[in-house]
């Protein structure tokens, strides 16, 4: 294993290897085997070692599987096959940790776009499993005998997050009333079916270690539009909302959020594109009338809001962050989550910083919607875990 820079990472035997660092970090082990993006992917020393400026070309396999290079279709489909001089230990499989036992010879990942043509791949067996089929066809993969819809221990929280550097939400009176405006369950139930959402008021989430209920009082269900309309302080600015009209979730619920504006009397107004147009927009930090915004939906897995360090939507940072709320006491706090060692320090820090961010409100959580993948009835075997889905343990009729 290696760095770039200075080497701090040394083989030690066959098993073990030591990390050299300048001052302690409590947080090294979580680094390394967190789930959630940014991900610590380990490369084999002769291509870590390569100067930055040159591309890596190979493709491996590290462990039960191995790449098939001469199958690999780049944007259409990766074959993986199954490495008979893996020995997998003698564990039951706990996630991406215990025994990974392989049942069979091939796995191949298709890559197809079309969520109807994939579903209809599904129902006739030409594949096995779809990772992420969208919320509309859920009830049809529940009706049919041969199919099932997995859904996952947790989902995806979905969140606006609102421009700091312009009025109305400069001032932090209108963002604190954004959180009594919204009514998460009628955000959420514009995509998806009451049984597959959840309310979300924790900064970190509903399901990582350090999710707490500290200053969460204003959270009510069904919202407080009238106590928004009396807090905000709002003095008739226009708020511009970006709609990702080719994302149905998010775009369903930037219209549902201009009519809750509207009802309260702000001037919303919606600003749709495609989601790489807003992806270009959102970086302008200039007045709405010189194509700036206000406000912006997005969501991410609950899994990740568990990581302040190494989830930017985590910072608040201010102009040099994740589209710009500034908040010193939270970020102060931020900076001690990787120097305390023991996993209570760290949950008593998050009850802080908590109180911070629900304090200065960067971001309104929104909902979060449970995670579904499907597959034919005759896969068996796979694991329930967030985020990614092992392909070993599974096992085909």
């Amino acid at each position: 294993m290696s760095w770039r820079g200075p080497r701090i990472f040394r083989k030690k035997d066959d098993k073990t290897f030591t990390a050299a660092l300048k001052e302690p970090l409590g947080l090294l082990l979580d680094l390394l085997a967190k789930l959630a993006g940014p991900v610590p992917f380990m490369m084999r020393e002769k291509d870590a070692d390569r100067p930055a400026t040159e591309q890596v070309t190979a493709n491996i396999g590290s462990g039960p599987f191995k790449f098939n290079e001469a199958l690999a279709k780049p944007g259409a489909s990766f074959t993986y096959d199954r490495n008979d001089k893996y020995a997998p230990r003698k564990a039951a499989p706990d996630g991406l940790a215990g025994g990974k036992v392989v049942n069979v010879d091939r796995v191949i990942r298709e890559n197809i776009a079309d969520q109807q043509t994939a579903f209809a791949a599904l129902q006739s067996g030409e594949i096995d499993y779809i990772e992420s089929p969208s919320a509309d066809l859920w009830a049809l993969i529940e009706s049919d005998p041969n199919l099932e819809l997995q859904v996952r221990k947790s989902g995806s929280v979905f969140f606006m997050r609102m421009n700091c550097l312009l009025k109305p939400f400069d001032n932090v009176k209108a963002r604190q009333a954004m959180l009594h405006l919204i009514d998460q369950e009628a955000v959420m139930r514009t995509t998806y079916p009451p049984k597959y959402i959840n309310s979300v008021t924790s900064v970190f989430g509903n399901s990582t270690p350090y999710s707490n209920e500290e200053t969460t009082g204003w959270f009510k269900k069904g919202g407080d539009p009238e106590r928004a309309k009396q807090e905000a302080g709002y003095a008739g600015e226009k708020v511009v909302i970006l709609d990702p009209t080719d994302w149905a979730a998010a775009d369903n619920m930037a219209q549902l959020l201009a009519a809750a504006l509207r009802k309260i009397g702000v001037n919303a107004e919606l600003a749709p594109s495609d989601w790489g147009g807003l992806v270009a927009r959102r970086a302008n930090k200039g007045s709405v009338d010189n194509g700036g915004w206000g406000i912006f939906i997005t969501n991410e897995s609950d899994v990740a809001r568990g990581d302040p360090v190494g989830n930017p939507t985590l910072s608040a940072n201010g102009e040099n962050g994740w589209y710009w709320p500034k908040d010193d006491e939270y970020e102060a706090l931020r900076a001690k989550w990787s120097v305390v060692e023991s996993l209570e320090e760290r949950k008593s820090l998050a009850r802080k910083m908590q109180r911070a961010y629900w304090n200065s409100v960067g971001t309104v959580l929104l909902g979060e919607a449970l995670s579904s993948a499907s597959h034919r009835k005759a896969l068996t075997g796979l694991i329930d875990m967030p985020d990614c889905t092992p392909v070993w343990n599974m096992q085909k009729a």
